[in-house]
């Protein structure tokens, strides 16, 4: 009788083991690593030889779980674009970049150069000055779809989008669940400094939108004329500047960049 209950729950244990890791294999990530498996592999590859402080110290902690490609609004000032539009799908465009989010708490921007060779575009420190924020949530794309799937599991896996809303200084996950357009919202800013939309959470477009809206950035400027009167927000090779970030977060980007620099260079002499 003991022996026929062993191999029962021995039983019972294996499926449990068989049905956790079919759901992972199916789950979206997986998917969606499958799906880009080939250029993932290749910054993984080109990270562990580029090595530098804003990456671990072991390569091997340096995986595709940890990479997502970044999409961003061809038209910046979305209360503008969704009045005439009424949804954002068509203004989101792929930026041909990659981020990697390193435990060292750095995010990394890869992509081809013009010899369509894989090169480091930019460093931030955006997760630890996201963590000094919004200490609890996390800022990586894996834990962004964590999240929706609690929320929204019959979300549409091929909607989604993880985007760089550069003009708010805020990282987006858009994807469309029963038809409805959602955005999970990430700004780096907290209450304190004015940001109205909370961290994790997850809004319609159109609430997004209305809680945007009377923003001053977008109060004294037209879709033809640019946020912010022209203010630039740029990728360049040693910063990635945010408009709407404290000046010390800029300030620490720029060290760990100077430092992340310095240490590839001793490594090549």
């Amino acid at each position: 009788m003991k022996r026929i209950i062993g191999l029962i729950l021995i039983t019972a244990i294996i499926s449990v083991n068989l049905t956790v890791t079919t759901f992972a294999d199916n789950s979206y990530l997986h998917s969606y690593i499958k799906e880009n498996e080939e250029d993932f592999k290749d910054i993984v590859s080109y990270l562990k030889d580029y090595g530098g402080t804003a990456l671990p110290s072991n390569p091997d902690k340096i995986t595709t779980e940890d990479i997502v490609k970044v999409h961003c609004f061809e038209e910046s000032h979305l209360p503008n674009y969704f009045a005439e539009f009424g949804n954002l799908s068509k203004n989101i465009i792929d930026c041909n970049e990659y981020k990697y989010f390193s435990p060292e708490g750095y995010s990394i921007i890869i992509g081809k150069n013009d010899k369509k060779e894989w090169e480091v575009f930019g460093i931030s420190n955006e997760l630890r000055l996201a963590d000094s924020n919004h200490n609890g949530i996390s800022f990586e794309f894996k834990d962004m779809i964590a999240n929706i799937e609690k929320v929204h599991p019959n979300y549409n896996y091929e909607s989604v989008k993880y985007i760089e809303y550069d003009t708010l200084g805020t990282y987006l996950v858009y994807f469309v669940s029963e038809d409805i357009e959602y955005l999970a919202c990430y700004p780096i800013n907290n209450a304190d400094n004015g940001e109205k939309v909370t961290c994790g959470k997850i809004y319609t477009v159109k609430e997004y939108i209305d809680i945007i809206y009377d923003y001053p950035i977008f109060s004294s400027t037209s879709s033809d004329k640019g946020i912010g009167g022209g203010v630039d927000t740029t990728v360049t090779k040693d910063i990635r500047h945010w408009y709407v970030y404290p000046l010390i977060g800029v300030v620490v980007i720029g060290s760990g960049v100077a430092a992340f620099m310095i240490k590839r260079r001793h490594s090549k002499i």
